[in-house]
């Protein structure tokens, strides 16, 4: 049986919820992704930025100074890593994805698309 965190991307790009718009916009430009997880400082998702965000906060010109903590727009789903890949199929509809890994401490540990599914 297949468990979420033996299909995990687990060497996703990550920011922390203090870090800038600007930054997240670098990353993104840098490496060519299409999601960018946030961070507390204990590890734990407290939402992504996607590319349709990046748009966004350039449409709505947001203070690039100001942290993404306070202007987050995406929100995630969060599923424990030990959990059967065939019950998130289940449980879900595809609209829930991207989803975010966490161990047992709440710690983010990769994401699941719909491409690795």
């Amino acid at each position: 049986m297949h468990l979420l965190k033996d299909i995990a991307i687990k060497d996703s790009v990550t920011l922390y919820e203090n870090s800038t718009w600007d930054e997240a916009y670098f990353l993104f430009l840098k490496n060519r992704i299409d999601i960018l997880p946030i961070l507390d400082k204990y590890f734990h998702v407290i939402g992504i930025i996607t590319k349709s965000d990046i748009i966004k906060y350039q449409a709505k010109r947001i203070d690039p100074t100001i942290p993404i903590k306070k202007n987050l727009l995406t929100s995630i789903v969060t599923v424990i890593e030990d959990i059967p890949i065939i019950d998130i199929l289940k449980s879900y509809s595809s609209s829930i994805f991207p989803i975010a890994i966490v161990n047992n401490r709440n710690e983010f540990s990769g994401l699941v698309t719909t491409e690795v599914i």
